[in-house]
């Protein structure tokens, strides 16, 4: 689940999953069921995320939202 990758990134800005799905005007349920895999983070959805936790390397966005991590 690539919600794996995302929290890890999440930990390492030192931010709360509540503080990046405010930032990236997401509700918090929303983004909990994005980031559990119940549900796909759509294009603008991401690229709000990458912008509040400063992911610019398209390598490094593709590995969060695109690459499947088995559980």
């Amino acid at each position: 689940m690539q919600g794996n990758l995302l929290r890890a990134e999440i930990a390492a800005q030192g931010l709360s999953q509540r503080e990046v799905a405010e930032r990236a005007k997401i509700s918090r349920s929303a983004f909990s069921a994005k980031i559990n895999g119940q549900r796909p983070f759509d294009t603008e959805e991401a690229v709000r995320v990458c912008e509040v936790l400063g992911i610019s390397d398209n390598q490094k966005k593709c590995d969060i939202f695109l690459t499947r991590v088995p559980q």
